[in-house]
C-alpha cells in the first residue's frame, strides 16, 4: 500500500505516526506478557491482541507505522498462551486429588499374598474410627499359622488401633458371614432368585437410580437373610475424591477440625453426608405387595468384593421381592440370594497376633493387640506382616471360617485449589449440586 508523499524540502522527512489503537494494543500486550507469571494476568495481553488485529485489519485513513501493532500481536499471542496454561493448571487443581479408600489386607494362600479385604471404608478421619469385619477367602493354614499382611496401597495415611482374626466353627453346610454391623450369622439353604435379576436405570425424585429387582417364589424355611456379594466401583471412588476436590484443599482441615471435637456427632454427620452423596446401597424387601423393610448398606471399598448378609423378618408365605437401588455405576453386584439363618450358636474364637513386624523392622504386636487408642500409622507403600497361631481343628461335623476384624480410620488428603470454594460447599449442603450429577458429567471420559 502506498501513501501520498509530502514535501521534503526544508528539513528531514517525518516518519508516519503510530495509531492510537496500535499504541494501546502494544501497552496491553506488554503488560499481559510481563505479568503472565501471575495467574490470568495474561488475559490483558489477549485484549491487546484483539485490538492489534482490529487495528491492522482496519482501513488506513492516513500514512502510519504498524510496528507497535505487529509487536502487540506477538506479545498478545504469548500472553494468551500463558493464560491458557494457567487455566489448564487451575482446572487440573480443581479436580486433582489423591486416590484413597481404606486399608487393604492380604492373605497368604501358601504360595503368595493375595488381596482379600478392603476394610473400614468411609472411616474418614479420627472421629469416624470404627470396626469392620470381613470373611477371608484366600487365607490358608501354613505350618499351624495364619499369615496376613496389612498394607497401604493408596495415597492416604491409615491408622490401625487393632487387628485380630475371628475363627468361627459352624455346622457343616453352613456359612458364617458378617452383617454390616459386624454381627456374625451362620446361613444355609442359599437360594437364587426364581426369575432372572432385572436391572434398569429409573428416575426417582429427580435423580437417576440403578435398580435391581430379584423375586423369590421359593424360599428357605425359618428366619431369613439376604446374602449379597458385591462392592463399590472404582468409578464411585474416583468420582468422590474429584467431587471433594472441587471444594478446595481447605475442606480437609475443616473436616479434621470437626472430627477432632471428640463427640459422636461427627460420626452422625459423616453418615448423613454418605447418604447425601448417594453412596449407600438401598435394600427394600417386600412380601406380596407389602414392603417389609428398608435398610441401607454403607460403602464397601472397591479393591475386592465381599459377601455380607442383611437379616430380614418375613412372617408371611407370600413371594419375596428384593429391590436394590444405588447411584448408577456406584455399585457392582455379583449375586443376590435368599438364605436361612441357622439358629445354632456359632462358636467363635478371637486370635491376637503372635507376631506383627512393620516394614522397617519394628515390632508392633502390642500396639495392634488391644483397643487402647495406640495406633500403627501406615503411609503409602508401608505394610505390616502378621502371624496368628491357629487353634485346634474344629470338632467333627463343623466347618471353619476365618474372618478379620479391624478397628481404625484413615486420613485422606483432599486435592483441588488452595482454600475453600465456599460457593460449592454451600451449594452441596443446600442440594444445588450433588455427587451423582457430578459423576454423570465424568462418564464421558471414564471407561466403563
Amino acid at each position: 500500500m502506498s501513501y501520498p508523499q509530502g514535501p521534503t524540502q526544508g528539513g528531514p522527512q517525518q516518519l508516519p505516526p503510530h495509531s492510537t489503537g496500535a499504541v494501546v494494543a502494544f501497552v496491553l500486550a506488554l503488560v499481559g506478557f510481563v505479568g503472565g507469571v501471575i495467574p490470568f494476568v495474561g488475559l490483558i495481553g489477549t485484549l491487546g491482541l484483539i485490538i492489534a488485529i482490529v487495528d491492522l485489519k482496519g482501513p488506513d485513513a492516513a500514512p502510519r507505522r504498524h510496528g507497535f501493532a505487529v509487536a502487540a500481536v506477538v506479545l498478545g499471542v504469548l500472553a494468551t498462551l500463558g493464560a491458557l496454561v494457567w487455566g489448564a493448571l487451575f482446572t487440573w487443581l480443581s479436580t486433582a486429588s489423591a486416590r484413597g479408600s481404606c486399608p487393604h489386607l492380604y492373605s497368604f494362600d501358601g504360595e503368595r499374598y493375595q488381596i482379600d479385604a478392603d476394610l473400614a471404608s468411609a472411616a474418614l478421619y479420627r472421629g469416624a474410627e470404627r470396626e469392620d469385619v470381613d470373611r477371608l477367602e484366600s487365607l490358608r493354614l501354613v505350618d499351624g499359622q495364619y499369615r496376613v499382611r496389612l498394607q497401604n496401597d493408596l495415597q492416604e495415611v491409615d491408622h490401625i488401633d487393632r487387628l485380630s482374626l475371628l475363627v468361627s466353627d459352624a455346622p457343616s453346610g453352613a456359612e458364617v458371614l458378617p452383617a454390616a454391623d459386624g454381627t456374625l450369622y451362620a446361613v444355609t439353604q442359599r437360594t437364587a432368585p426364581t426369575t432372572e435379576r432385572r436391572s434398569e436405570v429409573v428416575g426417582v425424585r429427580g435423580e437417576l437410580v440403578q435398580r435391581l429387582t430379584a423375586r423369590f417364589a421359593t424360599r428357605p424355611q425359618g428366619r431369613l437373610a439376604l446374602v449379597v456379594r458385591g462392592r463399590n466401583t472404582q468409578f464411585a471412588e474416583d468420582a468422590l475424591v474429584r467431587y471433594l476436590a472441587t471444594m478446595g484443599r481447605g475442606l480437609e482441615p475443616l473436616l479434621r477440625m470437626r472430627s477432632d471435637e471428640g463427640c459422636a456427632c461427627y460420626r452422625q454427620y459423616l453418615d448423613d453426608e454418605i447418604h447425601r452423596l448417594g453412596l449407600p446401597l438401598a435394600v427394600d424387601v417386600s412380601a406380596g405387595s407389602t414392603r417389609i423393610a428398608r435398610s441401607f448398606v454403607s460403602p464397601i471399598g472397591p479393591a475386592v468384593p465381599r459377601t455380607f448378609v442383611v437379616p430380614i423378618d418375613v412372617s408371611t408365605s407370600d413371594d419375596v421381592t428384593v429391590t436394590l437401588e444405588a447411584t448408577p455405576r456406584f455399585w457392582e453386584l455379583a449375586s443376590v440370594e435368599l438364605a436361612a439363618i441357622d439358629p445354632t450358636v456359632v462358636e467363635t474364637r478371637l486370635l491376637s497376633p503372635s507376631s506383627a513386624i512393620a516394614q522397617d523392622g519394628r515390632d508392633v504386636r502390642q500396639t495392634l493387640s488391644a483397643t487402647d487408642g495406640q495406633r500403627v500409622s501406615l503411609t503409602s507403600g508401608q505394610r505390616v506382616d502378621l502371624r496368628f497361631d491357629a487353634p485346634d481343628a474344629p470338632a467333627a461335623g463343623r466347618a471353619r471360617t476365618v474372618l478379620v476384624r479391624l478397628r481404625g480410620y484413615y486420613d485422606l488428603p483432599i486435592g483441588g485449589a488452595p482454600g475453600v470454594n465456599t460457593y460449592r460447599l454451600i451449594a452441596h449442603r443446600l442440594g444445588w449440586i450433588n455427587l451423582p450429577s457430578f459423576a454423570r458429567s465424568l462418564e464421558r471420559t471414564s471407561p466403563r
